[in-house]
């Protein structure tokens, strides 16, 4: 028997991958170093965030693939802000049809890491850098191309 999973089971995982995305990208610290950043959160926060910040495309993977860093560390920033969207694009779709349009889901992931990376600049926790937003929609798209239905598709095609 082929049995489908709930409707609402795409809307519960997508509900713990928000939460999940948050803790990993904007609550990052121990639950002590965020409460005292907050209680000591003020306009020199967004000034050392923004100090930090990279507005320049390309300039932390170029960073990262010509090997100023060392190679595993620029897989894992590179990789690990593809993977951190990949639930985006698989989950979004399946919780709510409307997103089933690509251009639609790239917008949505888009906006999302533009949130994340956002965060992370007002309240100087992480490093905004606009190389994690073309990485997360990367991560989104292909998450989005490996749906099982998108996968029928494309087989039927050839």
């Amino acid at each position: 028997m082929n049995e489908r999973p709930p409707k609402y089971l795409p809307v519960l995982l997508l509900c713990l991958y928000a939460l999940a995305l948050l803790r990993l990208v904007v609550f990052k610290g121990p639950p002590h170093f965020l409460s005292d950043h907050i209680r000591h959160f003020g306009f020199a926060n967004v000034r050392q965030g923004y100090g930090l910040a990279n507005f320049i495309p390309g300039k932390t993977l170029y960073y990262y693939l010509s090997l100023r860093e060392d190679a595993e560390t620029g897989l894992q920033n590179i990789g690990g802000n593809i993977a951190l969207f990949f639930p985006c694009g698989l989950l979004l779709p399946l919780a709510f049809p409307s997103f089933r349009s690509l251009g639609r889901l790239l917008a949505a992931a888009f906006i999302i890491s533009l949130f994340c990376e956002s965060m992370q600049l007002l309240l100087a926790i992480g490093t905004f850098d606009v190389d994690d937003l073309l990485l997360n929609v990367l991560g989104a798209w292909l998450g989005f191309i490996c749906l099982p239905r998108r996968r029928r598709v494309i087989q039927k095609k050839v």
